[in-house]
């Protein structure tokens, strides 16, 4: 070094820490093209994973939706039978709408029939005891679960009592319980809607709820017909069944 020109040695050393900082450079710029983003091809292939895995997720959770809100449906249809069984066990008769106890059982084709909505919340609202009633005079609450959600006119899923005292149960479809017949002569047989040549026997009480799609078909051996797949019924298959 000592016989080398300090230009020369300046000259060095400055070529020297260029170098360096090429080399950092270098390096620095390597190290960020490793940590890069997804290129367009990845991102596309994990697109087209996510949306394949949603394409085989969704029916599996809409079935599995599906069973839950029919456990949910049964459950409340056999609250209103234990319903029944606890009027029964309180007052020696079964709950009935009207001012006197019905002779033969109730159904849609007698004249203490469950022919519609108003018949049916009038047989709900005996049960809820409520409001004072000739069946339920003691008015002692024998069904009672939460109250619907939503707003009037979209009411879903719950029992809503009005200010009268009156009941309305509504199915999570937004529909009503469907009380198709009550064994009132307590002979332990009922004849079904659905099916007119059946007898049920052991059940005190006929219940359906309608599907999503609120339909269904009447008359003689139809419960098997389309329109009524998605309708759950506390008599289907037919208990103790008798032709």
């Amino acid at each position: 070094m000592y016989g080398e020109h300090p230009l020369q040695y300046s000259l060095q050393a400055a070529f020297h820490i260029h170098s360096k900082d090429i080399m950092k450079a270098k390096i620095h710029l390597s190290q960020n093209k490793s940590r890069g983003g997804f290129t367009l091809v990845e991102m596309l292939v994990v697109i087209g994973m996510i949306a394949a895995l949603a394409g085989i997720s969704f029916p599996v959770y809409r079935g599995i939706q599906k069973k839950v809100e029919k456990q949910q449906l049964l459950m409340t249809i056999n609250g209103i039978e234990r319903a029944v069984d606890n009027f029964e066990t309180e007052y020696n008769y079964l709950p009935f709408v009207g001012a006197t106890y019905p002779t033969g059982d109730i159904s849609k084709s007698t004249q203490y029939g469950f022919d519609g909505t108003a018949s049916n919340d009038a047989f709900i609202t005996v049960l809820a005891g409520k409001t004072n009633t000739p069946a339920n005079f003691k008015q002692i609450s024998f069904f009672e679960i939460s109250s619907p959600k939503g707003s009037p006119g979209n009411y879903k899923d719950g029992l809503l009592i009005n200010n009268d005292g009156t009941a309305e149960l509504y199915t999570s479809y937004g529909g009503r319980y469907d009380v198709f017949a009550l064994d009132t002569d307590m002979d332990g047989a009922i004849a079904p809607q659905m099916d007119w040549g059946a007898l049920v026997t052991g059940k005190k009480i006929l219940i359906t709820c309608y599907g999503p799609d609120g339909l269904r078909k009447g008359g003689s051996a139809n419960i098997s017909d389309p329109k009524n797949a998605d309708n759950i019924y506390n008599h289907w298959p037919y208990p103790g069944i008798d032709q």
